[in-house]
């Protein structure tokens, strides 16, 4: 059981790991078999990360819902809860601006799911177009916005998320996890391919983490204590470790877990570098494919749909139950 502060009136963080069974009923689930995909609803679990422990949904979850911001045009814009992370912030990822349904309160699809389409990179001949910040020949650098990370910047600035100050103030700094540690080395007849870090976990191990190994690679606000404190907004993507403890395997269909929106999308996992020569070399990225596949794609790729993830500040106080009807709304 979660117990409250008689003299504190509960966060939102608070109220939605009660409304799953409190922390200790979490913890004692241990951890899901990451190998098979989830396509029931398995609640939360728990996990740690860089802050402390997570709680995170998987499977066919439907009452991560939450309303929070409006888009260019005014329209509320709606989210799902990803996880609650180790300092109580919310982690959300976009699902357009459309109000959940009863036939959608688990799995909703179409475009508007997402904020458009797009290359995750221009250019895919060099190990450092993976990265979501990037510097020419060197494999950790911060000189040039990726593509990806342009894109969701230029959309970030029109919503309320920037522009309005009680929202903003309401959108906390996290960790965005672009690991690019090395987990093995294939020789191949013309050249060798570099797998990266989250490619040894999901695909060989199945054992996903909400860890960043690298420092260089927990990308945080330039205002944040945390992290590399390179970016000018607190947006970024999704990484492939969480889609698998939400549910994801890799090479897998799953039309039934929350992440699934019947449509390609990037990750901010990379996948590989294959070294054949210069008119040969190739990135991957992370994604997840239209059948709900943990799957990968070239980065130059203009068809893999763009869903930003924010985080609600650990103050923030919600009300609702993030069903679908009566998703979670921040209450100001």
């Amino acid at each position: 059981y979660l117990y409250f502060d008689y003299y504190k009136e509960p966060v939102g963080y608070e109220i939605i790991i009660a409304n799953n069974g409190g922390k200790g009923a979490i913890e004692a689930k241990g951890t899901p078999d990451f190998s098979k995909v989830a396509t029931e609803n398995e609640g939360m679990y728990a996990a740690d990360d860089d802050l402390g422990t997570s709680y995170y949904f998987r499977g066919a979850v439907d009452n991560n819902w939450v309303k929070f911001g409006k888009d260019s045009g005014g329209k509320d814009m709606y989210w799902r809860i990803i996880r609650i992370s180790g300092d109580g912030s919310i982690r959300m990822i976009y699902s357009g601006t459309t109000a959940p349904t009863s036939e959608t309160a688990i799995v909703m699809t179409g475009d508007g799911t997402e904020i458009g389409v797009g290359a995750y990179n221009s250019s895919f001949k060099d190990p450092t177009y993976v990265g979501y910040m990037y510097a020419e020949e060197l494999q950790h650098g911060y000189d040039s916005s990726s593509t990806i990370k342009s894109t969701i910047e230029d959309w970030y600035t029109t919503t309320t998320l920037e522009t309005d100050v009680i929202t903003k103030s309401l959108v906390a700094d996290q960790i965005f996890c672009n690991d690019q540690s090395i987990s093995s080395t294939k020789t191949i007849t013309d050249g060798t391919i570099d797998y990266f870090g989250a490619q040894g976990r999901l695909v060989d191990n199945k054992k996903p983490l909400l860890t960043c190994s690298r420092e260089s690679n927990k990308f945080t606000s330039k205002n944040s204590t945390i992290g590399n404190k390179k970016l000018d907004y607190p947006v970024g993507l999704i990484t492939a470790d969480e889609v698998a403890m939400a549910g994801g395997v890799y090479n897998i269909k799953n039309s039934s877990y929350y992440l699934y929106i019947n449509h390609t999308y990037w990750l901010g996992s990379p996948y590989s570098f294959a070294n054949y020569d210069k008119d040969n070399d190739s990135n991957n990225m992370f994604s997840v494919s239209a059948l709900g596949k943990v799957g990968s794609r070239y980065v130059n790729d203009t068809t893999y749909g763009i869903r930003p993830v924010i985080s609600l500040s650990p103050e923030a106080k919600l009300y609702g139950d993030g069903t679908w009807n009566n998703v979670y709304e921040v209450v100001n």
